[in-house]
């Protein structure tokens, strides 16, 4: 799954590193602000999360882009209509048939 801890820090600007277990990759696609590793190795943890810190030393992070960035993927308004679809429209949100 996809903890909702993560997408909660980033819906205040906190940037995530986390590892790539279960839907988290998709949280790195296209975001500058969030660094997911490419498995789930320790070392290749703690060298995201110094990447991170670097980053956030030298002023690469953006809270504002970050912000942007989730609302538009795990927002109220986005998410509540693919449920609206998925409910009300099966067959075409699921391709089915």
């Amino acid at each position: 799954g996809l903890p909702l801890v993560l997408i909660e820090a980033m819906k205040r600007g906190v940037p995530v590193v986390a590892t790539n277990a279960g839907g988290v990759a998709e949280l790195g696609e296209d975001n500058l602000d969030v660094t997911i590793t490419s498995n789930t190795e320790w070392s290749d943890f703690v060298n995201a999360l110094k990447e991170m810190i670097t980053k956030v030393e030298s002023n690469q992070i953006d809270s504002r882009r970050l912000i942007d960035w989730t609302e538009n993927r795990y927002g109220f308004e986005k998410v509540s209509s693919l449920w609206l679809k998925a409910l009300f429209e099966t067959d075409a949100f699921f391709q089915l048939g």
